[in-house]
């Protein structure tokens, strides 16, 4: 099991468009949570098998205020 950003996960499927199928979603979605920085990670096996998605937020004393 390998967790990757979302970017990281792109880059390993050679395109947004792979990736997009692989996790079941559409370029857009992946392009605009790419362009907004949002902290999107998945879970997946040597061959790039989706096993899950998340988001990472920072949450009570954890969240840092920019």
């Amino acid at each position: 099991m390998i967790i990757s950003t979302l970017k990281e996960y792109v880059d390993k499927a050679g395109s947004q468009n792979k990736a997009s199928k692989l996790l079941g979603v559409t370029r857009q979605q992946i392009s605009m949570t790419i362009c907004r920085n949002t902290p999107v990670y998945v879970e997946h096996d040597e061959n790039l098998n989706p096993i899950s998605c998340f988001l990472k937020k920072e949450w009570g004393k954890f969240k840092t205020t920019n």
